[in-house]
């Protein structure tokens, strides 16, 4: 009977024990369970903020990049605009040095450029005395450009050899123009021969004279001359074919002045 109720006790006893056993370890599984979760939530937050790291890591990497690429243009930039620069400011001196260069040949120009209007003025005033009103204002704009300031020497210079250039062709050619005679209202054709004569037929073409430089004058010419003046009036105006004609040349001494 001892025995039975000792082992009755006993087995109540291990049942109690098994029971709150049972009853903690449950408490203490879920307990397990929500530091597990919690654990679990901070790692996926913490993988988050990892990823979003990442992402910015690689966002800030291609901006770096992309910064790299244009400070490496820039850079190029930079040294090609030194070269420039450095060439301009080249150019500049240069161009500083002609300056100086000019002016100074300017100077000395310009007294060469009004000796030669002068000596021009002179020739044509001892020359024959064709084409006037055409000459005369050749050599007005030439005076009239002369005192201009905002035309270069250069300007000037080219501008007046171009006259004697104008003036040294007339002694290849041959002319017909109509015109008045000096001091007159007569109306006349020239006939010009290089510079060495200078011929007017009156319109019905029975008078014919030649200018004497000499004497600063017109003067007569003999009627057995007037046939080949008249083909030479021809010629001149290329209505027939160049041929040799007789003309009452001026003398060796008249020439030889209009050529000086």
């Amino acid at each position: 009977m001892m025995l039975s109720r000792f082992s009755k006790y006993t087995v109540l006893f291990y049942c109690a024990v098994a029971s709150g056993f049972t009853v903690a370890n449950q408490s203490d599984f879920d307990q397990a369970q929500r530091l597990q979760q919690q654990t679990l939530n901070a790692g996926v937050k913490s993988q988050q903020k990892v990823e979003n790291m990442d992402d910015q890591i690689q966002t800030l990497q291609a901006k770096i990049k992309t910064h790299q690429r244009q400070l490496e243009t820039l850079e190029k930039y930079n040294q090609r605009m030194e070269k420039l620069v450095s060439h301009q400011q080249q150019e500049i001196s240069r161009l500083e040095d002609e300056t100086k260069r000019v002016t100074h040949l300017d100077r000395e120009m310009l007294p060469l450029v009004e000796d030669m209007l002068e000596n021009l003025e002179t020739f044509i005033a001892s020359d024959l005395p064709f084409l006037p009103q055409e000459r005369t204002e050749r050599l007005q704009n030439l005076n009239g450009m002369l005192n201009r300031a905002d035309v270069s020497v250069a300007e000037k210079f080219r501008r007046l050899l171009e006259a004697y250039q104008i003036e040294s062709e007339y002694g290849r050619t041959l002319e017909v123009y109509t015109g008045q005679l000096p001091e007159s209202e007569v109306v006349v054709n020239f006939l010009r021969v290089g510079r060495n004569i200078l011929f007017y037929k009156s319109q019905n073409g029975q008078e014919i004279s030649r200018w004497d430089n000499k004497g600063k004058a017109w003067v007569g010419v003999s009627k057995k001359y007037h046939r080949d003046i008249k083909k030479a009036y021809l010629i001149a105006k290329n209505q027939r074919a160049p041929e040799l004609l007789l003309l009452p040349m001026p003398s060796a001494e008249q020439r030889l002045e209009v050529a000086q």
